[in-house]
């Protein structure tokens, strides 16, 4: 298990865009069912990414024999 700073860049880089993308789904389907919900600079949106990145420790790196390829899990 590990901790965002700990991962390697290329990990670091695929689960910061995976929770960006998270939170503006979350975001999108609030403003669906009416909520006022504001809109994020890329700026804020990081902000709010790496808030939520840095307080997990529970990061691990699996690798897949099949496809060579290592991947985060999270």
């Amino acid at each position: 298990e590990m901790k965002y700073n700990e991962l390697p860049k290329w990990a670091q880089k695929q689960v910061k865009q995976w929770v960006k993308e998270q939170h503006l789904k979350t975001d999108e389907e609030a403003r669906k069912s009416d909520e006022d919900v504001p809109h994020y600079t890329e700026e804020e949106l990081e902000a709010v990414a790496m808030e939520y990145l840095n307080n997990r420790d529970d990061f691990a790196i699996e690798y897949d024999e099949e496809t060579d390829k290592e991947t985060v899990v999270y």
